[in-house]
């Protein structure tokens, strides 16, 4: 059986926060909304007990929830929250796989889940590890007008192919002729 909870807030002076979602009897994890994204896109449970996947949705004003699903086989999909806010989506312990998670309300809104023996939960190696949170602020880069055009790149067509390169990607050394030799005519052969 599937339970859907939505986050409410408690929280009581002098005392910590209770967990807005409850007590929970296996593993958690947190997906972060932002920007019309999900943060981390593929993560990792473990196999063997229940789930849940909490959704932290930090876009002010727009409603976000939590369907997962594989294949025609649905899992069970959290209440929106609209507005910045928790919310969670309860899973029974899923056998090994791959599993896909998405916000029913913004299509392009997917993401991984993968569930396998003794995995931590948690963002997978195959996606990026570095918290976007650490990232270098987009006006940092350098701009555009200041990369080189793409006109003054070399064409494609002028790069050695990729079996012509040595081990370890270097091109191989190439006989050099001195500009001397180049221009001095060469003796006939003779038969």
């Amino acid at each position: 059986m599937v339970s859907l909870l939505i986050a409410g807030t408690l929280a009581s002076c002098g005392a910590p926060a209770a967990d807005p979602l409850g007590s929970f009897g296996g593993a958690s994890l947190t997906i972060v909304a932002r920007d019309l994204t999900f943060d981390p896109v593929i993560v990792s449970m473990p196999a063997g007990q229940p789930l849940r996947l909490i959704l932290d949705n930090r876009d002010e004003g727009i409603a976000h929830n939590l369907h997962v699903f594989q294949g025609d086989t649905d899992f069970g999909t959290s209440p929106s929250v609209i507005g910045t806010g928790l919310t969670a989506v309860e899973l029974p312990s899923m056998p090994p796989g791959s599993y896909q998670f998405e916000c029913t309300l913004h299509p392009d809104m997917i993401g991984t889940l993968i569930v396998a023996m003794g995995a931590t939960p948690g963002p997978t190696l195959a996606d990026d590890s570095t918290p976007s949170d650490s990232l270098a602020p987009a006006d940092s880069l350098a701009p555009a007008d200041s990369l080189a055009p793409a006109d003054s790149l070399a064409p494609a067509d002028s790069l050695a192919p990729a079996d012509s390169l040595a081990p370890g990607g270097t091109k191989p050394a190439q006989p050099t002729r001195s500009p001397l030799a180049a221009s001095t005519p060469r003796p006939a052969a003779t038969r």
